[in-house]
C-alpha cells in the first residue's frame, strides 16, 4: 500500500514538473534547421545600499527587579551609543526575549515563570536590530554598541533598495551569454540563429529557486562573516544577484 502511494506521488510530481512539460511539446522545424538548448547564467554585482546588524543585550540578577534594572541600564547605554553615531530612533528596534541560565529549555521555563530560573536567578534578554543607511558606517557603530555591552551574534545582512532592478540586470547578462553561446555553436556548424522559441527561468541555481533574498544572503555570507569576526575583506557589502535561464534557439542555414 505504501509503495503504491509513493508511486502515485512520484508520478504526479514528474508529470507536473516543468522538465516533463517541455518533453511533451515539440517545436516545428524545417529541413536543415536545428533546435539548440542553451543554459546560461548572469551575475550583477552591486554595492549594498544599506546594512542590518543585530546584537544581544543580556542582563542577570538575583531578583527580577535587579535584572530589569540592569537590563534598562544596558539598554540605555546601547541607545546612547546609537544616538552618538547620529542614527535616528527609527533606525533600530528592540525585540524583547527571555533566556534562562539553563539554555533554551531553561529560558522557556523562565519565560513561563516570569523570568525566574530554578536557582532563583533571573536572566533577561533584548535583541537590538539596527538598520545602517551606509555600509561604511558599520565599523564605528559596531564598536559603539560593543563598548556599550551589546553582544554581536549574527552576521550583518547587506540589502539593496531596488532588488528588482538588480535582478533585471542579471537577467540581461544571462540572455547575452545565451545568445553568445548560440552564435558560437552556429558559427562552428555553418548555421545562424533564426529565432528564439522558449525561455525558462531557473537553470538550477538556488538563488532562482528561493528568490533574490536568498541570492543576497548567500552572496554576502563570506563578507559578512569576515566583518563579524573582525577580519578584513576586499569588497565589503557587495551584493551579487544571479539569474539562470534555459533558452531554446532555432538554427538554420546562414
Amino acid at each position: 500500500m505504501i509503495k503504491n502511494y509513493l508511486g502515485l506521488v512520484t508520478t504526479a510530481l514528474i508529470t507536473a514538473s516543468p522538465a516533463a512539460a517541455q518533453t511533451n511539446v515539440s517545436v516545428p522545424l524545417e529541413p536543415n534547421q536545428v533546435l539548440l538548448k542553451v543554459q546560461a547564467s548572469g551575475k550583477h554585482l552591486q554595492q549594498a545600499d544599506r546594512i542590518t546588524i543585530s546584537c544581544l543585550n543580556v542582563a542577570t540578577g538575583d531578583t527580577r527587579v535587579a535584572a530589569r534594572t540592569e537590563q534598562k541600564s544596558k539598554r540605555d547605554k546601547v541607545t546612547a551609543a546609537l544616538k552618538k553615531e547620529k542614527l535616528p530612533e527609527s533606525a533600530w528596534r528592540i525585540l524583547p526575549g527571555w533566556q534562562g541560565a539553563g539554555g533554551i529549555v531553561g529560558g522557556a521555563m523562565a519565560a513561563a515563570s516570569g523570568g525566574e530560573d530554578d536557582d532563583g536567578e533571573t536572566s533577561l534578554q533584548d535583541e537590538f536590530v539596527i538598520d545602517i543607511p551606509a555600509v561604511a558606517r558599520i565599523d564605528a557603530i559596531s564598536e559603539g554598541i560593543a563598548e556599550a555591552g551589546c553582544i554581536r551574534t549574527k552576521a550583518p545582512e547587506f540589502r539593496l533598495n531596488d532588488p528588482a532592478a538588480a535582478k533585471q540586470l542579471a537577467t540581461d547578462k544571462a540572455l547575452t551569454a545565451a545568445r553568445a553561446d548560440a552564435d558560437a555553436y552556429g558559427k562552428r556548424l555553418g548555421l545562424k540563429v533564426l529565432r528564439v522559441v522558449r525561455i525558462d527561468e531557473g537553470g538550477g541555481g538556488l538563488s532562482d529557486m528561493f528568490g533574490p533574498e536568498y541570492s543576497e544572503m548567500m552572496s554576502t555570507a563570506a563578507s559578512a562573516m569576515a566583518m563579524l569576526g573582525g577580519g578584513k575583506v576586499d569588497n565589503p557589502g557587495m551584493v551579487a544577484t544571479t539569474r539562470s535561464l534555459n533558452v531554446e534557439f532555432v538554427l538554420g542555414p546562414a
